[in-house]
C-alpha cells in the first residue's frame, strides 16, 4: 500500500456495524453539546442558514447534520459506501435533505470547486502521511468561496490521554483505525502559513477535561465488560456541556484549525 493510501477496507469495516435510532440520538447530541461544536458555531457570525456546507470524510455526518438542522445546505463526501449510507440513515433520521458523493476527496468534479461557503473535517487529516498531510487542507480551501471558511479538525499531538490511550491499544492489537498521526499547533500554524489563498487563521481546542473520559474512562469500561463477559452498553456518550479550561487551546483531544479564503 502506498504510504499516502488509506486503506478501504479499514473504514468499510469502521462504519459497517449496524446502530440504532437510539444511539443515533444520543451521539447527535452529544456532538451538540461538546465546547468544539459550540465554538465552530459561534465562528459563524450570519444566521447558518442557506450556507453551503462541504463535509470531506464525512463518515457518519454528525458534524454537517448540526449545520443542516440550522439550515444550511449540506453536501457529504466518502469513499466509504457503507461511511456514506450510514450518513443517509442519520440524515433521514433528522429530516434532513442533503447531498451524498461516494468518491475521493482528492478527485473531486470541477463544479466543486470555489462553491462552498464552508468546508469542514473531524478526524481525517490525520490518516494522511506524506505529500497528501498537507494536500488535504489544501482541499479544503479549494472547494470555497471566497471570504470562506474551512475548519478542520485533527488529533492534538500533546493531549496525552490521547497519546496513552493510543499506545495501549496499539500495543494490545485493540487500535482498528490504521495509520493515524496527530497534529502539533505548530504544524497545523506551519500548514495554514504555507498557503497564499489564505488571508487569515486561528486554532482552538475541544474540551480538555473531557479527554480523561473519552481516552481513558471509557476505553477501560469497554475492557472490562469484556473481561467479566458482561459488554458495555455502546451508548458511551454522556451527554453533557463540556466546560472550557486554560487547557483546552493547547491539551484538548482535537485541535481546529480554521483558515479563511482571499
Amino acid at each position: 500500500m502506498n504510504k499516502e493510501t488509506i486503506s478501504l477496507d479499514i473504514w468499510e469495516n469502521v462504519w459497517s456495524e449496524d446502530i440504532s435510532e437510539e444511539y443515533i440520538k444520543q451521539r447527535v447530541e452529544h456532538a451538540r453539546h461538546t465546547l468544539q461544536y459550540r465554538k465552530v458555531n459561534s465562528l459563524i457570525t450570519e444566521q447558518a442558514s442557506g450556507l453551503k456546507v462541504i463535509e470531506l470524510g464525512c463518515g457518519e455526518g454528525i458534524d454537517s447534520l448540526l449545520l443542516g438542522i440550522s439550515g444550511a445546505k449540506i453536501t457529504c463526501v466518502d469513499f466509504s459506501k457503507k461511511a456514506i449510507s450510514r450518513a443517509r440513515k442519520i440524515f433521514e433520521l433528522y429530516g434532513i435533505k442533503a447531498g451524498f458523493v461516494e468518491g475521493d476527496i482528492f478527485n473531486l468534479p470541477d463544479n466543486f470547486r470555489d462553491n462552498y461557503d464552508i468546508s469542514i473535517s473531524g478526524g481525517v487529516a490525520e490518516h494522511f502521511l506524506g505529500k497528501k498531510r498537507r494536500d488535504i487542507f489544501k482541499v479544503h480551501l479549494d472547494v470555497l468561496k471566497s471570504d470562506g471558511l474551512a475548519i478542520v479538525a485533527v488529533p492534538n499531538a500533546w493531549c496525552f490521554p490521547y497519546r496513552i490511550m493510543k499506545y495501549l491499544m496499539e500495543k494490545t492489537n485493540k487500535w482498528i483505525l490504521g495509520t493515524e498521526i496527530p497534529f502539533s499547533r505548530w504544524e497545523l500554524i506551519n500548514i495554514a502559513k504555507s498557503f497564499p489563498e489564505v488571508k487569515g487563521y486561528k486554532i482552538f481546542g475541544g474540551s480538555f477535561y473531557r479527554t480523561f473520559y473519552t481516552n481513558l474512562f471509557v476505553p477501560a469500561r469497554v475492557v472490562l465488560g469484556k473481561l467479566f463477559n458482561k459488554p458495555s452498553k455502546l451508548l458511551t456518550y454522556k451527554v453533557i456541556n463540556e466546560k472550557s479550561s486554560i487547557f483546552d487551546d493547547y491539551l484538548g483531544n482535537f485541535i481546529v484549525l480554521v483558515m479563511k479564503k482571499v
